[in-house]
């Protein structure tokens, strides 16, 4: 593992579906993975509730073991 990442670490990414996940890698290597939601509503756009993925998808683990050099685990 890399001695030098400070955790938690916050950061974001764009699957291959097009969702904006955010995502936080906490010290022991458990990730959170979420997105926002906005929905349509008279007179505009709202800003919905967040949802939480159940667990780390592979896509996500796969970037985050390519950007970070770090296997993680799920919640």
């Amino acid at each position: 593992m890399n001695s030098e990442l400070k955790f938690p670490i916050y950061g974001c990414f764009t699957s291959k579906r097009g969702t904006f996940w955010h995502y936080c890698i906490y010290g022991d290597l458990i990730v959170e993975q979420w997105h926002s939601t906005t929905k349509r509503v008279t007179g505009g756009w709202k800003q919905g509730n967040d949802v939480y993925s159940p667990k780390c998808t592979k896509e996500l683990k796969l970037y985050i073991k390519e950007k970070y050099g770090i296997e993680v685990r799920d919640i």
